[in-house]
């Protein structure tokens, strides 16, 4: 009778004890990650002669952990000025940009 009332006063001293044990086996929503950012956008495609496409738009954050969608592929950038130029061997067209 001495033991099992021993071993229920044990029993009920570290019930609290592994209660606080699992309620720390959780991460805190507070310590939770945000999302990164996402990718960078995959580089412009060719435009005409000359002319350089722009980047993508950053790709926007994803959920909680983890990355973001890729930006979508950049327009070809505008060619503002066309000049010639004489080469010995050929002749070509050159896109001046300013």
């Amino acid at each position: 009778m001495i033991g099992s009332g021993v071993s229920l006063l044990l029993w009920l001293l570290a019930a609290p004890l592994f209660d606080q044990i699992e309620g720390n086996s959780t991460v805190p929503s507070s310590k939770a990650r945000d999302g990164r950012d996402g990718a960078k956008g995959d580089k412009g495609v060719a435009g005409p002669i000359g002319s350089r496409g722009v980047k993508g738009d950053k790709g926007v954050a994803g959920p909680i952990g983890s990355g973001g969608a890729k930006g979508e592929k950049g327009v070809a950038g505008p060619c503002v000025v066309w000049r010639c130029r004489h080469w010995p061997q050929k002749l070509e067209a050159v896109c001046v940009e300013g």
